[in-house]
């Protein structure tokens, strides 16, 4: 039988917590899916790179997914998320003009977490489910240290239980909430590294989830696959390297914040180049622009 894992947090706050559930920063969750059969494919949550959102009085981040499913990568939905001052987490669903709760990390050990919003891709349906805190974790690596809530739930689905956690400050262990298809494999706040399963779920560590952030299209962005964007093993070099293109006209690379704020703007007249990013940190988009097209992909630069 085929694994299926689940990431989200629970609702109904038993004490006040200064604890938040998702990020209020950038952030990246990378992961694998297969939408119930295969073949499988890539998938991408980022935070921060959209503007924050108003809705009913209340506001809210946005999440968008990604996913190579196609054999490109392609803008899949938007997320809405916020976290409470009791650390519950909610997400707002715009067909149904209302907010669900995605987890809860003021939740005790023992206690059962009603209606957690999760999500069953095929068909992206929202189900609501109970869950109960098995153990509240705190772990360290390599300066790290996060506080996981391990939970359980009724499924019907066969769930490796060592990948079913809330973490305080990054959300679910697989985005905005919980996903009944897939696996997790990476996530990093502001470059941080808050899970990866390369080393057994641990923080901390070398962030490496920028590999699968190459060629993420813009609205007019085309023919990605050529283009790799990656960090050296130091951190503080970004390779551009465009050699897998068709087209390597002079091209103009700019370096954008997750702010839109322009970081760097020079010229890229061979197939790759490296440029110095030791002096920044978070989620970056790379954008690079010759006569023939535009090309973009993002990075987290720790």
């Amino acid at each position: 039988m085929r694994a299926y894992f689940i990431y989200f947090f629970a609702c109904c706050a038993s004490f006040s917590t200064s604890a938040q559930f998702y990020p209020n920063s950038n952030a990246i969750w990378c992961g694998w899916d297969d939408d119930g059969g295969p073949p499988g494919f890539d998938v991408q949550f980022l935070l921060g790179t959209g503007p924050d959102t108003l809705l009913q009085g209340n506001l809210y981040l946005k999440v968008q997914e990604f996913n190579n499913s196609t054999g490109n990568w392609v803008r899949i939905r938007d997320y809405y998320v916020r976290s409470d001052i009791t650390g519950v987490g909610y997400m707002y669903l715009l067909d149904s003009a209302a907010e669900y709760p995605t987890g809860n990390i003021s939740a005790l050990v023992g206690d059962t977490v009603h209606d957690v919003l999760c999500i069953f891709p095929p068909g992206a349906t929202y189900y609501p489910y109970d869950f109960v805190v098995d153990s509240v974790v705190s772990i360290s690596n390599s300066g790290v240290t996060v506080t996981r809530h391990f939970v359980h739930f009724d499924s019907p689905f066969a769930v490796a239980p060592n990948v079913l956690f809330w973490q305080a400050g990054m959300g679910t262990s697989f985005g905005p909430l919980i996903r009944l298809h897939g696996r997790p494999d990476y996530c990093s706040v502001d470059g941080v590294v808050q899970y990866n399963l390369g080393i057994n779920g641990l923080p901390g560590g070398p962030a490496w989830c920028a590999s699968f952030s190459v060629g993420l299209p813009d609205t007019n962005s085309s023919q990605n696959d050529g283009l790799r964007i990656y960090l050296g093993s130091s951190g503080s070099t970004l390779f551009v390297d465009r050699s897998g293109l068709n087209d390597q006209s002079p091209a103009r690379v700019q370096l954008f914040d997750a702010t839109g704020r322009l970081v760097i703007d020079t010229t890229l007249k061979g197939p790759k180049m490296e440029l110095d990013v030791s002096s920044l940190k978070g989620m970056y988009t790379v954008r690079l622009m010759t006569g023939k097209g535009r090309y973009s992909g993002r990075v987290v630069v720790q």
